[in-house]
């Protein structure tokens, strides 16, 4: 798990944009077992798309968020299917699965160093994150594993109130 949080510095980057519509009522695909990666239980890469749909949409209408002229600025000229794109990719590699998101990391990267993203906004897309979990019904533990990620990223990219 440390090297999953290791390379998710980029997930803030989430915010930066959102659209997408007629997503599936239930993303979440019930795959269990004690073997099951975290990318075997979210349902493979298409679930994992599904949800990040629904969280950058989520994130991009809040207005929590969009009051940081930075991050405003940013959401109103961004590619939404890019970074949501990008984002997929990054939380489908940290999850265990077989996406490679070196060039996503990089790009989220260079993305968010132009941003002035406060705990406030953290907090805001926390919520939004889990809200998006819920709504597909993923488990509790596996919020935990996804909110553990999220956490680390946090860590690395805040900047204070």
């Amino acid at each position: 798990m440390a090297t999953v949080r290791t390379h998710l510095t980029a997930l803030p980057l989430i915010l930066s944009c959102i659209a997408l519509s007629g997503l599936q009522e239930r993303a979440y695909a019930d795959t269990t077992g004690a073997s099951a990666s975290l990318y075997q239980r979210l349902g493979g890469k298409q679930s994992i798309e599904v949800i990040v749909s629904e969280f950058v949409d989520m994130t991009m209408r809040d207005s929590r968020i969009r009051i940081n002229s930075r991050s405003n600025q940013y959401m109103s000229h961004c590619d939404p299917k890019a970074v949501k794109a990008r984002l997929s990719a990054i939380i489908c590699e940290e999850v265990g699965g077989p996406c490679r998101a070196t060039e996503a990391k990089a790009a989220m990267r260079k993305s968010m160093s132009s941003l002035d993203f406060s705990e406030a906004d953290w907090r805001a897309m926390h919520e939004d994150f889990l809200a998006a979990l819920s709504k597909y019904k993923v488990p509790q533990s596996d919020q935990t594993e996804l909110d553990q990620i999220l956490d680390h990223a946090r860590q690395h990219s805040v900047n204070s109130d």
